[in-house]
């Protein structure tokens, strides 16, 4: 799939004092150990322990988006989609909670509920590419061409550079028939 996974990109203040184990900071060790691992293939299943425990001293975004992002990459969509959907409980905005509970709806064949969180991803941050090209596959996926263009043209319109978009848009055009513009598209991702 040429969809974009969107890893934590946030900064978490790390309270260096005193580690109680029934407390926020007790989490946070755990949050910091899961840092360092959980996007690495292989560290899935003890991401999933150490977000457990995490959330069991504290509950927090941080640690059920982990859990989620292990969770998806176990092939666990409904549970990806439960943990997403706690932390955005948690923290309304968070922008890669949306895109990865969207990526785990499209893999469940639920097309519209991914539009609809590719949708509010954009809404948090209108300026981040893969939300478009995301949105794009699912609409792609619901024989919704032109809005796919739409939505990759948007992408691209960020970065110029976007290989992804423009194979995704030449593949769509391709698909209408327009062979010229298909071929202009995947000869501009092949240069990239």
């Amino acid at each position: 799939s040429n969809q974009s996974v969107a890893v934590n990109n946030q900064e978490r203040e790390r309270d260096s004092s005193y580690i109680n184990e029934e407390s926020p900071e007790a989490a946070q060790e755990y949050l910091d150990r899961i840092e360092k691992i959980y996007n690495i293939p292989g560290n899935e299943k003890e991401t999933i322990k150490l977000a457990s425990i995490a959330l069991r001293l504290h509950k927090s975004d941080l640690a059920y988006f982990y859990r989620a992002y292990a969770k998806y990459e176990l092939e666990d969509y409904q549970g990806a989609i439960t943990d997403y959907t706690k932390t955005i409980k948690i923290s309304p905005d968070y922008r890669n909670a949306y895109i990865n509970r969207g990526m785990a709806k499209d893999e469940l064949e639920d097309h519209r509920g991914a539009i609809t969180d590719y949708t509010k991803a954009i809404k948090i941050d209108p300026d981040y590419k893969s939300s478009y090209l995301n949105r794009g596959i699912s609409k792609r996926k619901l024989e919704d061409y032109q809005g796919a263009i739409t939505d990759y043209t948007k992408a691209i319109n960020i970065d110029r550079n976007y290989r992804n978009a423009y194979f995704n848009r030449g593949y769509v055009k391709d698909e209408l028939e327009d062979y010229q513009g298909a071929i202009s598209d995947y000869t501009k991702a092949i240069k990239i």
